[in-house]
């Protein structure tokens, strides 16, 4: 459930710093280890310039 809730919000950050295209399907995980893991990386790239 939870990780139905996440996809959009996880697929438009990811879009938002560049990791991925527009073309790109929403991101999905297989449970919430791996959904912390996209976020994680998701902010280091983000936050990498400062």
């Amino acid at each position: 459930m939870c990780l139905n809730f996440m996809a959009p919000i996880a697929t438009q950050l990811a879009y938002d710093v560049g990791v991925i295209d527009s073309m790109t399907p929403l991101i999905t995980g297989g449970g919430f280890q791996q959904t912390q893991v996209v976020i994680i990386g998701l902010l280091g790239k983000l936050f990498s310039g400062f």
